[in-house]
């Protein structure tokens, strides 16, 4: 998110003699860029949820539910300031935001489903999700 702020911030920049067409490719480098962070990092996730499903691990769902408590409003205020960009980065970045919302939404109901009734299965499934 650094990474895109800053190099967002950069494409504001007028043109010079070396970059006749000012610095808007510095955006979709940064698009590119948060959009391989995000793949990568779903990669790492996955390969770590497999095993979990084999042998479910205790979760702490209090912990989760404020999390995901936390998370929403967070995320949410990411969308909202987001969601007039027009930057391809700041498309890109809004999408995450709001995927992040709906995740930690779906952690909210997880989480409070694993409190009442220990189906710890849940955690592995909402990884996944």
């Amino acid at each position: 998110m650094g990474s895109s702020w800053i190099l967002e911030r950069k494409t504001r920049k007028i043109p010079d003699k070396v970059r006749t067409y000012g610095y808007q490719r510095l955006s979709l480098f940064s698009a590119l860029f948060s959009a391989l962070v995000l793949v990568a990092g779903s990669l790492v996730i996955f390969f770590q949820a497999i095993p979990r499903f084999f042998n479910p691990q205790l979760v702490d769902a209090s912990g989760m539910f404020g999390l995901a408590i936390i998370g929403i409003i967070l995320n949410g205020f990411g969308v909202i300031l987001l969601k007039k960009g027009h930057s391809l980065n700041e498309k890109v970045l809004s999408w995450h935001f709001l995927e992040d919302v709906l995740g930690w939404i779906a952690i909210l109901f997880g989480s409070i489903a694993i409190y009442f009734w220990d189906m710890y299965i849940l955690d592995p499934i909402m990884t996944l999700g």
